[in-house]
């Protein structure tokens, strides 16, 4: 899950966007959240970038070599 989180700052707003990956195992929940450092100056060259930058994100990476790895009942 990626959503946007606004981050406010002396200067204005920052804006960031947070990913974060749960995974269930058992009887516990693992949550691990991380900021994305996002290529502005490169989305604005080509908003179709945004889209290359969330499916190369760490997590979105991570997220791939575990489901890749294990069975998941869905």
């Amino acid at each position: 899950m990626t959503y946007f989180v606004p981050d406010e700052k002396k200067s204005g707003i920052q804006r960031c966007y947070v990913e974060t990956l749960t995974i269930y195992a058992k009887e516990k929940t693992y949550v691990f959240s991380a900021q994305m450092d996002i290529d502005y100056d490169e989305v604005a060259k080509d908003p179709a970038s945004m889209t290359a930058q969330f499916e190369n994100s760490k997590f979105s990476r991570l997220k791939n070599y575990i489901e890749e790895r294990i069975y998941i009942n869905i």
